[in-house]
């Protein structure tokens, strides 16, 4: 903790402390410096223990690597977090019931189209909302839609594969009976 202290100390050479700038030679400024490293590591600890899923630090460092290169993904700004995206500006993540309530508004709510789940996963990105499950969730919302399923195009292909009939001898019988004898052609 004092490599801490004496690290920070070097970074800068005064410290706002309520209204005043005080030097950092000041017994009030060092205090208070030790105060900030202290809440900096609990909440460095707290941080990491829902992702871990367990209060101890990573186990093993492929772990660790993994986790850093998926948290890389994600920014975290006030108690908001957001990811990432190469398409679409920041989307902000939200919980599955939260999520599964916005694509019931984006689905059937007062402008629904009841889209399909291609449509209906895009304009919930478009609105700036992500979470884990996202087409998953939407797949059943369409998939459970009872006016999606009454208004549906019909399904002309038969339930299971057409198969070919292995034995010939009905066909060979009918082909008796269509051909007759024929008439004599003049000429």
């Amino acid at each position: 903790m004092l490599r801490q202290i004496a690290f920070l100390s070097s970074l800068v050479p005064w410290m706002i402390v309520g209204l005043g700038i005080l030097p950092y030679n000041t017994s009030q400024a060092k205090s208070s410096l030790e105060h900030t490293s202290d809440i900096f590591n609990r909440r460095l600890e707290d941080s990491h223990a829902p992702m871990t899923g367990r209060g101890t630090p990573h186990q093993k460092l492929w772990e660790a690597a993994r986790f850093k290169v998926r948290a890389n993904r994600f920014l975290l700004q006030g108690r908001i977090l957001y990811k990432k995206s190469f398409t679409h500006p920041l989307l902000r993540c939200m919980s599955q019931p939260k999520g599964i309530h916005i694509l019931k508004e984006i689905h059937s709510g007062c402008c629904g189209a009841h889209a399909s789940t291609w449509i209906l996963t895009n304009k919930a990105l478009r609105v700036k909302y992500f979470w884990p499950t996202m087409k998953q969730d939407a797949q059943q919302l369409v998939d459970k839609c009872k006016k999606c399923q009454k208004h549906s195009s019909l399904i002309h292909q038969p339930v299971e594969p057409l198969t070919t009939m292995l034995s010939p001898c009905p066909f060979a019988q009918w082909g008796m009976d269509i051909v007759g004898p024929f008439p004599l052609a003049l000429g």
